[in-house]
């Protein structure tokens, strides 16, 4: 078995993340959450712009390319939250509970490293969001706003 996929260092890895992080300063965690949440974002309305784009009639006669559009797209924002390192939610979860598992972390660290985490990301996303999408009227024309009433319609 090659070293890097040995469970045990596997876990080993997520434990010291996680303990990395119980360490970090609460404000550089914050903001570390806060621009994950802004960089999702990011991704996600570039991806909504790239595919909404699309001529309505187009979209409803080759209902794919706008999903693969999306999905070619949306990456971005993912890559930009991992070339900078920054606390996505969903990272965080994985390191802390690994870490409050093996005992490594106590539980009041791993609720308030959590909830830090969970705002930074929405207050994040929310500022993008009104910044990019609202601020600009990005998704009030034609053919955008049809997209979006769809994408709602169907989630």
């Amino acid at each position: 078995m090659d070293s890097e996929l040995d469970p045990v260092k596997v876990v080993q890895g997520l434990n010291q993340a996680g303990i990395a992080r119980t360490k970090s300063k609460l404000m550089k965690f914050f903001v570390s959450a806060l621009m994950s949440g802004l960089f999702l974002s990011i991704g996600t309305i570039f991806a909504y712009t790239c595919a909404g784009g699309l001529n309505a009639d187009f979209r409803r006669k080759y209902p794919s390319v706008p999903k693969i559009i999306s999905g070619a797209t949306y990456h971005l924002g993912l890559q930009m939250i991992i070339s900078t390192g920054s606390e996505l939610f969903t990272g965080s979860t994985m390191f802390l509970t690994s870490s409050l598992l093996s005992k490594n972390t106590k539980v009041t660290n791993y609720i308030k490293l959590l909830l830090l985490s969970l705002l930074g990301n929405i207050i994040g996303c929310v500022v993008a969001d009104f910044l990019f999408g609202w601020v600009t009227d990005a998704f009030v024309d034609e053919p955008f706003k049809s997209f979006l009433l769809g994408i709602t319609k169907n989630k």
